[in-house]
């Protein structure tokens, strides 16, 4: 019978029984058996709460789930290697996926196509710590790396990264562990990281994403985009390898709708049709099918726009108004030009040049020069989120149009660099899936009086990559 079940499993899965917990005071011993999925990458975390003593007071053991995002990017990063790591597709790419370890009272089931964290409510965040960083201080939930502990065997393929709690941090219980990216915060599941940029070739001409038409869309393998200087609807191809962005070359770039003597500001896509603003000679909403056969048009005030910032959901148009530093209008408009609702964001913070698009579910809005992420729900519940790791802009680095792709469920900036004359296209991600989700056979605590070890070994089996 445990043959049978071992060929069940040999492919796509497997059965883990490292999994369980025990309290030393009470001789109380869990254990759970799971299925995980095989993986290039694999997990285990082993946590030891000791009292004031130095006594092993409870321990538990538990294989994690790495999340499938990972392991497709691991194989896209290993084959890209192989390829060369041309700067077609991706000349830089950050790995810092397992930035930082939360511990957590979520008890949610473990899930490798989780797409972004649990919702900061459905949890409290109990310990966490910076995978690279020793600490000191007097910060209640925040760990060190311990360095002398922390181990790397190549040959093995096995690293064990440890980290330790004092007394008066990380106390309270605790059933998952995340791994997130270094920036994203304990408190909510919103980050900002570069991860790789694809460039136009260094021209003096290179100037396709210079200035602000910030409403950019991409369907299927083509990123959709206003030229800065032509105001023609261009198009740029996904790449086929390496991490499959989009091939940034000026010799690549495709004009698919040209403005005459019109103007086109921006370009969205409802998943059938495309939603071009242009100047015409009003303000007006054209909209069009896959050939670029114009189907309708309906004008929209010109007022209801700053830098010509708009996005489309759910049958309806989102446009972005700046009215002073730190006040916005966002304006809900059905497909005949009608505002169906206006909400006034009063005092948050400057979003300035403003980007906006969705993830078919919400609203982001990214101050281009003002370091600045906020989310919209098509409610208008607003949130906003201030960058953590990478700074959305640096001093000569400016993306001025942002699309989300369902594919990769990254999003890609069209970003200008003005120390070299160079259109780059950029991806960021804000929602983040978490790397890797530990959920233990049952709860940890930690008192005041305890302190705590956890170690979190990696192994990396490279056939299965």
């Amino acid at each position: 019978m445990l043959n049978k079940i071992k060929q069940i499993f040999n492919k796509d899965k497997r059965i883990s029984l490292d999994n369980w917990t025990k309290d030393y005071a009470t001789g109380e011993f869990k254990q759970q058996v799971k299925i995980k999925p095989v993986t290039g990458m694999k997990g285990k975390a082993h946590i030891e709460v000791f009292d004031k003593d130095g006594k092993l007071k409870q321990e538990a053991v538990t294989e994690n789930v790495i999340n499938d995002s990972i392991n497709k990017n691991l194989n896209k990063y290993v084959l890209n290697n192989i390829y060369g790591g041309s700067t077609t597709y991706s000349p830089y790419y950050n790995l810092n996926m397992f930035g930082r370890l939360i511990a957590t009272n979520y008890t949610g089931a473990e899930d490798a196509t989780m797409d972004r964290l649990p919702s900061p409510e459905t949890y409290e965040s109990v310990a966490f710590c910076h995978r690279t960083l020793t600490y000191t201080g007097s910060d209640t939930k925040r760990g060190s790396i311990n360095n002398a502990e922390t181990s790397f065997n190549p040959d093995t393929g096995e690293m064990s990264i440890v980290m330790d709690w004092p007394t008066h941090a990380g106390n309270g219980t605790f059933q998952s562990l995340f791994w997130v990216l270094n920036g994203t915060t304990v408190s909510n599941a919103e980050a900002y990281t570069d991860l790789y940029s694809s460039k136009f070739s260094s021209d003096s001409n290179s100037d396709h994403f210079r200035n602000s038409h910030p409403s950019a869309c991409i369907v299927g393998d083509w990123y959709y985009y206003v030229h800065y200087n032509t105001y023609d609807i261009y198009r740029l191809p996904r790449a086929t390898s390496g991490l499959k962005g989009f091939i940034a070359y000026e010799y690549q770039a495709e004009p698919v709708l040209t403005s005459g003597a019109v103007s086109y500001y921006g370009v969205q896509h409802d998943g059938t049709y495309f939603y071009v603003l242009v100047n015409n000679p009003a303000y007006t909403i054209e909209k069009y099918d896959e050939s670029w056969t114009l189907q309708d048009s309906f004008v929209v005030d010109s007022s209801y726009f700053t830098n010509f910032a708009f996005t489309v959901l759910d049958s309806h148009l989102y446009t972005f108004r700046r009215t002073t530093a730190g006040d916005f209008t966002i304006r809900k408009i059905d497909m005949t030009g009608t505002v169906q609702n206006t909400w006034n964001i009063l005092r948050q913070t400057d979003i300035y040049p403003p980007l906006i698009g969705n993830d078919g579910n919400d609203i982001y809005i990214i101050g281009g020069t003002t370091n600045t992420i906020a989310k919209l729900d098509t409610s208008g519940n607003f949130d906003v989120y201030q960058t953590n790791n990478s700074p959305v802009a640096t001093y000569n680095h400016y993306p001025y149009r942002i699309a989300f792709d369902p594919y990769t469920r990254y999003w890609f900036s069209g970003t200008y660099y003005s120390s070299g004359n160079d259109s780059n296209i950029d991806t960021i991600s804000f929602d983040v899936a978490p790397s890797a989700h530990t959920l233990l056979a049952s709860p940890v605590t930690k008192t005041d009086s305890d302190t705590m070890k956890i170690t979190y070994t990696f192994t990396m089996d490279m056939t299965k990559v």
